[in-house]
């Protein structure tokens, strides 16, 4: 039968700081991906717009704080039937989430969007402002 060969202490300690390094890349990154999802603390709800019948709110940076992601200071924040979420400011109209940008009627929300400091990831997140709009979004019929 043949013999197992003896294990090098030196390999297993540099397969360990192999992992260790791969284990803390990945938390590294996974931390720096998840953070710009969360809600930023303190936002507060914005009014809604008189007469609008509750799909639309005006919305300002001052309701979100930092976690502000566009270029203009405050806009109309709206949810249509199929769910789409646009932001009006200033006379122009933009696709907030997929559902609107599908219909390519809106114009898209990367031109007001605040962009990063670093070339590799994408501008603020929309999410605050994506689930704040879809807060708007009107029940279907059979929910009524």
């Amino acid at each position: 039968m043949k013999e197992r060969p003896a294990h090098n202490p030196q390999d297993l300690r540099t397969a360990q700081r192999v992992a260790a390094i791969t284990l803390t890349t990945l938390l590294v990154v996974g931390l720096m991906v998840s953070l710009p999802l969360r809600r930023a603390p303190g936002i507060q709800a914005a009014p809604v717009v008189p007469g609008s019948g509750g799909s639309a709110r005006l919305v300002r940076q001052q309701h979100f704080g930092m976690a502000w992601p566009l270029t203009v200071n405050s806009g109309e924040l709206r949810c249509s039937d199929g769910g789409e979420v646009t932001f009006t400011a200033g006379g122009t109209t933009y696709a907030v989430n997929a559902a609107a940008q599908r219909h390519k009627v809106y114009v898209p929300i990367r031109k007001i969007w605040v962009e990063r400091d670093n070339f590799y990831l994408p501008g603020k997140s929309m999410q605050p402002l994506i689930e704040a709009g879809l807060s708007l979004c009107p029940l279907p019929a059979h929910l009524r």
